[in-house]
């Protein structure tokens, strides 16, 4: 067997690989460079078509061309090859790419592709091609081992350890197939900065899109890739949080049916709403797309009905619907998130929406996570383990254009914006398995607040307050919580008692608000790492209130609930220990303290208590032993409906820690009537439909 790499080692994008065997070829992947104009013409495309015999004019001995995942810069330039030639294709990939060629520049499908499966061998000449399922952020995506010659070939095309598939590439690693002589694996993030701590996942980028919801007035737009079918489930599920509705438009309508996945969104799903821009109504009409449109019209909303939806949707954005008279009439609180690779963002098409922005004063934020491997998931590689066993530092030779190599190789990676020809890695001839690598990793202390906190903290608030309405016999438009406050008996004056507020309406209402969705998994009662000696004599294990997990079972954060505003000498004590438990474990804090009511200064005595203990803590005899790096304190008040957020680094001395305790609001016996001073606190305030 000998490979040929045309295009791949030195550049992102453009892959292009061939693979010899008893006189007979197979192509892995015909791609399109990176820097490759969209709307070039086909002499500018025919010129970057690799010089492999049988792409331009007949050669038998090309038997066929296989394609990784629909993705431009694998399958590009397959459109110029000779039609005569096979190719081998994910069939759900191939039906996302016929249902958006009316939409995109340049689309393109193939006539009578063949089509892959997961685990299902294909046999084509001397060859024996074997995809495996991967995630990555191109639906039905493939890894190919191709067997020839006695010799086990693993390419490994676009992966990532980060997304919704995720599983997919540990399945793999727990089950790898044996004896690899060459391992082809894509490096693209190799040379990023912060790549090396690993992405964003999918589950902790939704709850940043929570977050970006709730803090929008009107309509969030989000301009993303309808082709991007887990950021599509991402979005879906974050609007669905916030209780906003996601309008997508005909072409992502298409492209999510094309999954032929029912768990995937669809446009006959409740909360999901489709609306045709000014363009798309004329291509269907020019096109005669009446039979799609019919099939996605269910749910279909038109410009008039856009004003009515305003801050209850997320709309899934393009480029063209930049002067669409009806999405123009819903600008006003509107916003913006982009969640594609930032490389676009310096493109003239790109600069010309958020010049667009800007004229209309939509605000705009970036939150993305990449389809691609991280360094830390590549080093050591997850596919170390498939090498060949000799030496502990492997070399791996890449082919030029012009030579090949049939030489037993090791592991080796691409490097963005070129790099030399060899390629090594390191790693010990005894590396610690891959897995328990990540887990290790993962559970390592928390250095920075979890992503999904405050979201999680802002669902609690919506359920809790929902809880009081309905225990105060108010009329409450939803019906999301089970949760009632009972009340004490009949006063001596025969008016009814006052509901009874406890921490544990707090922590049941928390752990209502984690089973609707979100990363995390809890436990309750968690035994503590640390000895405490709060009473007796002898220091013994305490238990946390609640602690949350990642999706791994790693341990994120540490829970205490309170409740009252009392400063009686035992609630100043009880929330002493507490922040003492708080900050000695190793994993970041959260605390959560619940309020029937408040008048003037509850709140800020009662984070003066919180902070005397910090500082108690910080000075006494455990100040060398506190391992959290830092404590979220939220306040939520169920009668005036508003709570407060904080995320407080343990790293500030103790004049920055009182500056940073502190909060001025005017309040009433009823109702917050004024913010004077949030000095960085966050202020989520009780909508009316909760």
């Amino acid at each position: 067997m000998r490979i040929r790499i045309h295009r791949g080692t030195k550049e992102i994008g453009g892959t292009c690989i061939e693979i010899e065997a008893q006189g007979k070829r197979v192509v892995l992947d015909v791609g399109l460079p990176l820097d490759a104009s969209d709307d070039a013409d086909a002499d500018v495309y025919e010129s970057l078509l690799p010089k492999v015999p049988g792409f331009r004019e007949r050669d038998d001995s090309l038997l066929g061309v296989v394609i990784s995942h629909s993705h431009p810069d694998h399958y590009g330039l397959a459109r110029n090859i000779r039609p005569e030639i096979p190719v081998h294709i994910g069939e759900a990939a191939h039906k996302i790419l016929a249902a958006a060629r009316p939409f995109v520049p340049q689309g393109y499908a193939f006539t009578d592709p063949h089509f892959l499966h997961h685990r299902r061998p294909v046999e084509i000449g001397p060859f024996r091609i074997t995809p495996h399922l991967v995630d990555h952020s191109a639906f039905d995506a493939y890894a190919l081992l191709v067997e020839a010659d006695g010799k086990r070939v693993y390419y490994s095309g676009d992966f990532r350890a980060h997304g919704r598939k995720a599983s997919l590439i540990e399945a793999v690693i727990r089950h790898p197939p044996r004896g690899i002589d060459v391992l082809l694996m894509e490096g693209t993030t190799i040379g990023r900065t912060g790549t090396g701590e690993g992405f964003v996942t999918e589950a902790e980028l939704e709850e940043q899109f929570v977050q970006a919801f709730e803090e929008t007035r009107g309509l969030h737009l989000v301009w993303t890739s309808a082709q991007n079918i887990d950021r599509v489930v991402t979005i879906f599920r974050a609007a669905r949080k916030t209780g906003r509705a996601l309008v997508i438009d005909l072409y992502a309508a298409l492209v999510l049916e094309a999954t032929g996945r029912e768990r995937v969104p669809q446009s006959h799903w409740d909360g999901v709403k489709l609306y045709l821009p000014q363009r798309q109504r004329v291509l269907v009409k020019t096109n005669k797309m009446f039979d799609e449109l019919g099939r996605h019209d269910s749910n279909r909303i038109y410009p008039e009905n856009l004003p009515g939806l305003g801050g209850r949707a997320v709309m899934l954005f393009r480029t063209g619907m930049m002067h669409d008279r009806g999405l123009q009439s819903v600008l006003d609180g509107a916003a913006l998130t982009y969640s594609m690779w930032e490389g676009y963002l310096k493109e003239e098409s790109t600069r010309r929406v958020t010049g667009w922005l800007e004229e209309n004063g939509i605000p705009w934020q970036v939150l993305h996570t990449s389809g691609h491997a991280s360094v830390a998931d590549l080093q050591p590689s997850p596919l170390a383990g498939w090498c060949p066993s000799t030496p502990s530092r492997r070399r791996a030779s890449w082919s030029s254009s012009t030579t090949w190599t049939g030489r037993r190789t090791g592991c080796g990676g691409r490097s963005e914006g070129g790099g030399a020809e060899e390629a090594a890695i390191d790693y010990p001839s005894q590396a610690i398995p891959y897995l328990e690598r990540r887990r290790n990793m993962a559970s390592s202390t928390t250095t920075t607040v979890p992503a999904g906190i405050s979201s999680l903290c802002r669902r609690t608030d919506r359920l809790l307050w929902e809880a009081y309405k309905r225990s105060e016999s108010q009329p409450v438009e939803t019906d999301r919580c089970r949760l009632l406050f009972p009340r004490y008996r009949e006063k001596k004056d025969g008016t009814k008692g006052d509901l009874r507020v406890s921490e544990q309406g707090a922590r049941f209402a928390l752990v209502e608000a984690l089973c609707t969705g979100g990363q995390f998994r809890y436990s309750v009662e968690t035994p503590t790492d640390k000895l405490f000696q709060f009473t007796g004599a002898h220091e013994e294990s305490a238990q946390t209130d609640l602690t949350l997990y990642d999706l791994k079972r790693c341990r994120r954060c540490n829970v205490e609930f309170k409740a009252g505003g009392r400063s009686s000498r035992s609630n100043v004590f009880s929330i002493h220990k507490d922040v003492e438990k708080l900050l000695r474990e190793p994993v970041w804090g959260l605390w959560f303290h619940l309020l029937g009511s408040t008048e003037g200064p509850t709140v800020p005595n009662l984070l003066k208590v919180i902070r005397d203990g910090i500082r108690k803590v910080r000075g006494g005899e455990h100040k060398d032993d506190i391992e959290s790096q830092g404590l979220t304190i939220h306040v939520c008040v169920l009668k005036h409906g508003f709570s407060v957020h904080k995320d407080l680094p343990l790293t500030l001395d103790d004049a920055e820690l009182c500056r940073q305790l502190k909060v001025d609001l005017e309040v009433s016996r009823e109702k917050l009537l004024k913010v004077k001073r949030l000095n960085g606190w966050r202020l989520n305030e009780r909508k009316p439909q909760d």
